[in-house]
């Protein structure tokens, strides 16, 4: 099923909220720049390593030229990531990357879409939507990276500040 994306004429409002879901001596995760919409919430994941080893970058999977096809890094090792929603339900980013389709979800009602991605030299960011606004509760924003053994979880415990920045995202054209 596809999911919605933020819609072409909405101005999404932005929402106080930024945080570190896991690190380590090597590497470090957070979440930061949320926007609100009507229909669900975009943020960025940023990821940064200490050195800046090639074979260290959680972008390859996401790389579609024919030249990264062969250096993919395997869903045993590769950098992932996923929300679970206070109903349970789980949206998670996934290694069968098509352009044409959002990752999968545990709820046939929820998608976790990647918009873009970009980076190098140590850091990189992901910017994903996530549809539709959760309901109210706690939200847990996962992530691993096996290869160099990182993992973790954050839960904001209330999902309030989403759900009020969305009533407050403004239509562009009518």
């Amino acid at each position: 099923m596809k999911g919605p994306l933020p819609l072409p004429t909405e101005l999404g409002h932005p929402v106080p909220l930024s945080f570190v879901i896991g690190s380590t001596d090597r590497a470090s995760v957070g979440v930061t720049g949320f926007l609100s919409f009507s229909n669900g919430f975009k943020f960025d994941v940023v990821i940064v390593v200490r050195d800046a080893d090639p074979k260290l970058n959680p972008l390859r999977v996401f790389n579609i030229d024919e030249y990264s096809r062969s250096h993919l890094s395997s869903p045993e090792t590769g950098f992932t990531f996923s929300l679970e929603f206070a109903d349970a339900s789980v949206s998670e980013s996934n290694y069968t990357f098509d352009l044409s389709q959002p990752y999968t979800s545990s709820a046939a009602a929820r998608s976790l879409i990647l918009l873009g991605a970009s980076g190098g030299g140590g850091r990189w960011t992901q910017s994903w939507f996530a549809a539709p606004l959760p309901a109210a509760g706690a939200l847990s924003f996962k992530c691993k990276w096996p290869h160099i053994q990182l993992g973790g979880n954050y839960v904001v415990s209330s999902t309030k500040e989403i759900l009020k920045a969305a009533s407050a995202s403004k239509q562009l054209l009518p």
